[in-house]
């Protein structure tokens, strides 16, 4: 193909050495156009690619740790994972996942596959560098990422360059072996390291965004992913440096409890609780005040919904009564949801079952969570359609699910009244008006007239009003769950005269 510094450009070698490397600029130039074109989404997206494929290296200490440090101008990413091997750094500079495509491996999240282009929101040029080991020697490496230009072709020679300077990873000058390097390296050794180059204000911002972010999804991130032991970040512009940590509690092999300790440099140390309920397709997690009283909490809007270990940034509007992790979902190309409609796809067939299998277990946690003595059990109630794009197939799919579900919970003694549990189809749910306060004033109308102990506690009815709705699914209960005004006034005339009323 090449003789004496003459290229055969007709050479068939050369022609499909050539269109690989365009096949490789080309989805790297289209998927950094999609992710800058949708900068609030990808700002809190890099952080979990990142950690996906840090949580994926296996190590010799059984669990890795993960090291954040934002400067002004640079981001550094580390981990104490096993050193690269050779396919993983090619993949890494043609951007190709080095997971097989149907992902048999139930312990890789992600290798450096197209998730991985996100993270160039921060930086157009990313160095690497590490530890590769390459027929039984360890050396140093170094290698930069570099995505900059408009063009395809401008990227090309940039493609060549680092590939042609890993093919070199026998030279010793250029990447020096490390001796006995297996029994030097320490559990505090992060030597595998990702440097991103704030350039600009908006990449400093999406930098931020992502670290401020973990606060709220970390935590139950955390929960899913046994195999990240800590998360340390040092914001150097703040000054403030915060360590989080997963610690489980208890294990019954169905049910745990796992504590979330985030150690703060500027304030007390906080800790945060997680009832976790697992089959082997999913797990389910709750968020308590504790585990001798335990009350429920509720997931922020803006909380990712739906993870596959790690949040789907986008899933916010999957309603579900927990924090649903499927173990095999296959998520959508940009990781914010998952395939669900297509009907003779095999990707949304599986998430399908999967899906099922979750609506199974929900049950199961609902009925132990109410067994266990909880208290806003209104959380268990939360059921409504996902904001989804819904073919009539996949609505009727769900509708299915819904309703399923929903004629589960009309027997569970959910309802938390002044005079103790009650069975949720016994109840009444009091609903007039659209504000709190014309709510709270129909409600104490009512209440004497069915009774205290019929009615939702008084801190919790406009819950349940929110948690039952909305209005046009309220059908799929198959019960006259609300009690509403016109109801109220059908049984004041049925009482006929005020002797009536009194006795009632």
């Amino acid at each position: 193909m090449i003789e004496h510094g003459y290229i055969d450009r007709e050479d068939p070698d050369y022609i499909e050495k050539r269109n690989n490397r365009k096949l490789t600029a080309d989805k790297i130039r289209q998927i950094l156009s999609k992710v800058q074109n949708n900068p609030s989404d990808s700002a809190k997206r890099w952080v979990w690619e990142l950690m996906q494929n840090a949580k994926d290296v296996p190590n010799k200490f059984g669990r890795v740790s993960i090291q954040i440090v934002l400067s002004e101008n640079e981001l550094h990413f580390k981990h104490n994972g096993d050193p690269f091997s050779l396919s993983n750094i090619f993949s890494l500079i043609q951007q190709v996942s080095s997971k097989d495509s149907v992902n048999t491996d139930e312990e890789v999240t992600g290798k450096f596959g197209t998730g991985f282009i996100s993270t160039h929101l921060l930086s157009e040029k990313i160095d690497v560098s590490g530890v590769v080991y390459h027929k039984a020697i360890h050396r140093k490496f170094t290698t930069c990422l570099d995505r900059s230009g408009r063009t395809s072709e401008e990227m090309l020679p940039k493609i060549d360059a680092a590939l042609e300077h890993i093919r070199n990873i026998q030279n010793d000058s250029n990447f020096p072996p490390i001796v006995n390097y297996e029994s030097i390296r320490e559990e505090n050794s992060f030597d595998t390291t990702f440097t991103y180059f704030l350039t600009s204000e908006e990449k400093q911002k999406a930098a931020v965004v992502g670290l401020e972010d973990l606060v709220n999804t970390l935590p139950v991130t955390l929960v899913n992913i046994s195999k990240i032991k800590s998360v340390e970040i040092i914001n150097s512009i703040k000054g403030i440096k915060e360590v989080y940590q997963s610690e489980v509690l208890y294990d019954d092999g169905k049910v745990k409890n796992l504590k979330v300790t985030i150690n703060n440099s500027f304030r007390e140390k906080t800790e945060r609780n997680f009832i976790i309920y697992s089959n082997n397709d999913v797990s389910l997690a709750v968020e308590v005040n504790n585990f001798e009283n335990p009350i429920l909490k509720e997931i922020s809007v803006e909380s990712p919904r739906l993870f596959r270990d790690f949040p789907l940034i986008g899933s916010n509007k999957y309603y579900h009564p927990y924090m649903l992790n499927g173990f095999k979902f296959n998520p959508t190309e940009d990781r914010d949801g998952i395939m669900i409609h297509a009907l003779e796809n095999f990707e949304a067939e599986d998430n399908r079952k999967i899906i099922e299998s979750a609506f199974e277990a929900t049950k199961e946690f609902t009925d132990w969570l109410i067994q266990n003595n909880v208290s806003n059990k209104y959380i268990c109630a939360f059921s409504r359609l996902p904001d989804e794009k819904w073919t009539d197939f996949s609505k009727s799919w769900y509708l299915n699910l819904q309703t399923d579900y929903r004629g589960f919970l009309l027997n569970q003694p959910m309802i938390e009244t002044d005079e103790g549990d009650i069975v949720l189809k016994e109840a009444f749910v009091p609903i007039y008006g659209s504000s709190k306060e014309s709510r709270i004033s129909f409600y104490k109308i009512v209440k004497p007239f069915l009774g205290s102990g019929k009615v939702p506690k008084e801190n919790i009815v406009l819950n349940w009003i929110d948690y039952t709705g909305p209005k046009d699914e309220i059908e799929s209960w198959n019960h006259n769950i609300r009690y509403d005004i016109e109801r109220f006034l059908g049984e004041l005339e049925n009482l006929e005269n005020i002797k009536n009323l009194r006795e009632k």
